[in-house]
């Protein structure tokens, strides 16, 4: 009996010994794909004072103190020390940054291999803003994502093949990853990043899949003084996206991307929206023009119709830009002809006198 209990707990001992190697295991694939703040260290340029006001698993924050000219810029950032890490498996990371600085900051992702090579972005690629419950695709500025200053941004960043140029970097023997800011002018405050963790393929393929996504139509639209007038707009690259309206007055946009704007819209710039099944939105920037701004080669005209009752009719004699034209000359040519006949008669009544 003795025997037979002995038995029993070192079964137990083993069966306790596999599932706690089993839960290690676990947690070390988990883990994989986190970047810890343990292994980051601040970094910046000579000019910039950076210091490391708090860290724990999860979130590093530090200040930043850099004096200059308002058109001098500055660098720093964070990186982690990866020993060889294959990057292969991911195509981004997912990253939270909040800022509380005095200037706009700009950011880009940036990875090692063994030989130095660096990752080397398209100027102008596609990476993901949450915020709150919207997810906005948003495009970089010279390879570098602008960061909302005072709000927690969280950002997905790719590193597929779309997004960068080519530079040789071997994805399969990365050593350090991180992140650089890049600030103008004189700058000072406090930023935090937590929550930088990589994404695999399988699981960016859905975001990625929308960054071949384009809205297509005028950049410029003018506010009619009379009517309305309508303008098309088209999504390209994914049908899976339609248009919502902005609830802006005097401006109407319908599923299809029709848009119109009648003569109660004020001069703005306006973001048309377009949002996808599972929720993430492209936008797409129109500025509405006050009419008197158009020139005539560029002006949207009413919408052809067979019959015109008398308010367009009034509507486009108006706007008719050679009607214009004859009105100015015959005003010129009235006053001319009334400003000589009045130096005319000044002459002859002062020989009369």
């Amino acid at each position: 009996m003795i025997r037979g209990h002995n038995m029993k707990n070192f079964n137990l001992k083993i069966c306790f010994l596999i599932y706690i190697i089993l839960c290690s295991l676990c947690i070390d694939v988990y883990a994989a794909d986190q970047i810890t703040s343990s292994n980051t260290k601040v970094w910046s340029d000579s000019g910039v004072k950076a210091e490391r006001e708090f860290i724990d698993g999860k979130q590093i924050r530090f200040n930043i103190k850099a004096n200059g000219k308002d058109n001098s810029y500055h660098s720093f950032g964070i990186y982690s020390i990866l020993g060889l890490k294959d990057l292969r498996n991911y195509d981004g990371i997912w990253v939270t940054v909040s800022s509380n600085i005095n200037r706009n900051l700009s950011l880009q992702f940036a990875a090692t291999d063994k030989d130095e090579k660096k990752l080397l972005y398209k100027t102008d690629y596609k990476f993901l803003r949450r915020n709150n419950d919207e997810s906005i695709l948003n495009q970089a500025v010279n390879s570098f994502v602008n960061i909302d200053n005072k709000k927690i941004n969280r950002l997905f960043i790719p590193f597929d093949s779309q997004s960068l140029q080519y530079s040789g970097i071997d994805l399969k023997k990365i050593t350090t990853v991180g992140l650089s800011f890049v600030s103008k002018g004189k700058t000072y405050g406090d930023v935090a990043v937590s929550n930088m963790s990589f994404v695999t393929k399988s699981e960016s393929e859905k975001y990625i899949a929308k960054f071949k996504t384009n809205i297509t139509g005028d950049r410029n639209v003018y506010i009619p003084t009379y009517g309305e007038i309508r303008v098309p707009y088209k999504i390209s690259g994914n049908t899976g996206f339609r248009f919502a309206d902005n609830n802006i007055k005097g401006v109407n946009v319908t599923e299809d991307g029709m848009l119109s704007v009648n003569k109660e819209a004020k001069q703005q710039m306006l973001r048309l929206k377009a949002v996808s099944e599972d929720g993430i939105t492209i936008e797409y920037n129109v500025n509405l023009l006050q009419s008197w701004t158009k020139t005539a080669d560029k002006a949207h005209q009413l919408p052809p119709q067979n019959k015109y009752n008398a308010e367009t009719s009034v509507y486009k004699v108006l706007h008719d830009r050679k009607l214009v034209n004859i009105i100015r000359a015959s005003i010129a040519a009235l006053s001319s002809a009334f400003f000589i006949f009045y130096c005319r008669g000044r002459v002859r009544y002062r020989k009369g006198r």
